[in-house]
């Protein structure tokens, strides 16, 4: 897989895990984290900058990967 598929793949998971949980804070985090980098992707396509992607959050990696293997 490619670093693009492979970024796309994590955020479906983690929206996966997300559904799941019940951590009305958690969610609300993940939900502003969005938005800030939606804005962030819009600001950029006004400048007619490209596309760039910022390092993986790593922060929650392991609730996702545990929420991945229930799944599993």
């Amino acid at each position: 897989a490619t670093g693009g598929s492979i970024n796309g793949i994590a955020s479906r998971l983690k929206h996966v895990a997300l559904k799941v949980g019940s951590d009305p804070a958690r969610i609300r985090k993940s939900i502003e984290a969005e938005i800030e980098a939606l804005h962030q992707e819009l600001d950029e396509l006004d400048k007619g900058d490209r596309r760039t992607f910022s390092e993986p959050d790593v922060t929650d990696a392991y609730d996702e990967a545990h929420a991945i293997a229930l799944q599993m």
